[in-house]
């Protein structure tokens, strides 16, 4: 019983960092749309 509590962990572990990286792609993006939205607004 021990390993699969041990696996589970290890998968939401995994699961739970791919999700944060993706957040941060996703800000990191929006960050660049906004700059680049702000530029074409100047010329």
């Amino acid at each position: 019983m021990q390993n699969t509590t041990n696996e589970a962990k290890e998968l939401l572990g995994k699961e739970v960092l791919a999700d944060t990286r993706q957040e941060t792609k996703r800000r990191q993006a929006a960050e660049i749309a906004k700059t680049t939205r702000e530029n074409a607004a100047k010329q």
